[in-house]
């Protein structure tokens, strides 16, 4: 598992209780997860987190981030930044893992 990171993006909660919780990408697929993108539904903009060419989230590894509660959209880039995966409305309210399969 690869050390804690932190997903950063200019787009926040107001009002409401948003508890932190662990949220933790798994990466089953063939290829290495080198970009993240994770932001609130709502948000006009996505957050990023950039492991680029060199460490990458390699397959069969994880990684956890420290999230609020909410709802999210994912999408997640291989290092020649084609999109692996794009989700909407993805209902985080505790702890979870989302795993990239083939």
């Amino acid at each position: 598992e690869a050390e804690s990171q932190t997903l950063a993006s200019e787009a926040i909660y107001v009002g409401g209780l948003h508890p932190q919780i662990d949220f933790t990408l798994q990466n089953q697929s063939s290829n290495s997860i080198c970009y993240a993108f994770l932001s609130p539904s709502m948000a006009q903009n996505w957050g990023e987190y950039d492991w680029g060419r060199q460490e990458g989230l390699s397959p069969g590894t994880s990684s956890t981030f420290p999230l609020v509660t909410g709802e999210y959209d994912i999408r997640l880039k291989d290092c020649n930044y084609d999109t692996l995966t794009e989700e909407y409305g993805i209902d985080v309210d505790g702890d979870m893992t989302y795993t990239l399969y083939d």
